[in-house]
């Protein structure tokens, strides 16, 4: 029969560090997350039995937490790794950590315009504006700010659709900050008679099914929506 007297003796030893999750709340009560992250290294280590020698093993080591990070970040892997691969020489020793996975999605965020979006099975945040509406380009810093909130959020794609041109866009936006994916739309007729928008700036909230949730003209009227949905998504 287990002597419970010496796990209760082992127990009180480590109480001490036991303990340490109830003063910090970035901390976890176990290291299940760390465990369960690395049982495929577990599996694979038996499967491939060694790996070469002890640079490879290293190697692969770097690969699998760099993986595991992209996982973290919900973060497809091989988007990431297509795109550090294909950039990476653009980038000196000294910035090279933007292209780590947990900086990645900031550094690939450009001023300019947006090329190949794909919102299918995403929650869109549309804002529709043009370059000399004064409202529109005076609340950037807020909409920047809403974007890094949901930063880590791999179903959302907030986009902007202007009605500028876009050698216009591309030189207003150099002297500009906007997170936002930028769009140039045909003309005000196709934002009137497509999109039935009459004022600016509008926002609107589109769910994962393509359905229009909500239509305002002040973005912090939008926030409580965009929280629901996101919400919503995760369950």
């Amino acid at each position: 029969m287990p002597n419970p007297g010496k796990a209760i003796s082992y127990f009180l030893k480590r109480w001490d560090k036991l303990i340490v999750y109830t003063t910090d709340a970035s901390l976890k009560i176990d290291n299940n997350p760390v465990e369960n992250a690395v049982r495929p290294v577990a599996i694979g280590r038996k499967n491939y039995l060694f790996a070469g020698n002890h640079n490879a093993a290293q190697r692969a080591a770097m690969i699998y937490s760099l993986f595991a990070t992209c996982r973290y970040h919900q973060i497809n892997p091989y988007d990431w790794l297509k795109d550090v691969l294909e950039r990476m020489h653009l980038y000196s020793t000294k910035n090279l950590a933007e292209l780590l996975p947990q900086n990645w999605k900031k550094a690939t965020r450009k001023p300019g315009l947006a090329n190949g979006l794909r919102t299918k099975g995403k929650i869109v945040i549309l804002k529709c504006w043009f370059i000399r509406c004064m409202a529109c380009v005076k609340e950037f810093p807020e909409l920047n700010k809403v974007v890094e909130k949901y930063n880590k959020r791999n179903d959302m794609q907030f986009i902007s659709l202007a009605w500028d041109s876009k050698i216009q866009l591309t030189s207003f936006l150099k002297t500009k900050e906007f997170k936002y994916a930028v769009v140039p739309a045909k003309d005000e007729k196709y934002m009137r008679e497509q999109l039935n928008v009459t004022t600016y700036p509008t926002h609107i909230l589109i769910d994962k099914n393509g359905k229009v949730v909500k239509v305002v003209n002040d973005i912090s009227d939008l926030v409580p929506y965009i929280d629901k949905q996101g919400n919503k998504a995760s369950l």
